[in-house]
């Protein structure tokens, strides 16, 4: 759940000019889409968490029931929203977009009321307010350098904001730190350059007394 905030963020970012590298100014309206769907990934992150643990406890059933309620709440949001975005901006698509997020959010709270008291407590709360504020100061250095420095700037110096800032707030745990290394490893033969990554990562600090 906490990776998936700065995937978040880096979409919102990178949404305008690699839609405009890739595809040109042609395709900006696409921009707001493709901004709308980067804020759908935490929640769809964690729908697939709780459904794990809902499957876990062999309460699969209830889960497909959740799925069952999207496939008539998600055509709703579409039949208000659509139109609604089309006359107003002239873009249906946003609507499209917002009714997905609209969507994964009702199963956030689906979940939550099934099992969110046995998964979440308040350490979690607060490392989820972390998450947030880092997620939030990559989007700001982002957007802030984009115009002075260019995007490729702005994009690497928004990267460098979350571990910098994870690290200085300690936002992972020692295991977390290590199942994260653990799949740099897996990862670092299939991607050029990833090796020397996963050398350089830091070792977790030890547990505190």
């Amino acid at each position: 759940m906490l990776l998936s905030l700065p995937i978040a963020a880096l979409t919102v970012v990178a949404s305008k000019p690699l839609i405009g590298v890739l595809y040109g100014s042609a395709y900006h309206h696409s921009v707001p889409v493709m901004v709308i769907l980067g804020l759908c990934i935490p929640p769809m992150y964690l729908n697939i968490m709780l459904a794990q643990v809902l499957i876990a406890m062999n309460r699969q059933m209830v889960w497909t029931w959740v799925m069952a309620a999207t496939t008539v709440v998600n055509p709703l949001f579409n039949l208000a929203l659509i139109p609604w975005t089309q006359h107003r901006y002239g873009n249906g698509a946003i609507g499209a977009s917002i009714s997905l997020l609209l969507t994964e959010l009702v199963c956030v709270g689906a979940g939550y009321v099934l099992i969110g008291r046995l998964v979440f407590d308040l350490g979690t709360a607060r490392r989820t307010v972390l998450g947030l504020g880092i997620a939030g100061a990559m989007w700001a250095v982002g957007y802030e350098l984009e115009p002075v420095a260019g995007w490729a700037p702005a994009l690497l110096a928004a990267a460098l904001v979350f571990p910098a800032l994870a690290a200085l707030l300690r936002l992972f745990t020692p295991d977390e730190l290590a199942l994260i290394r653990s799949g740099l490893a897996k990862a670092r033969n299939k991607v050029p350059g990833l090796r020397r990554v996963v050398a350089s990562a830091p070792r977790e600090a030890p547990q505190s007394s």
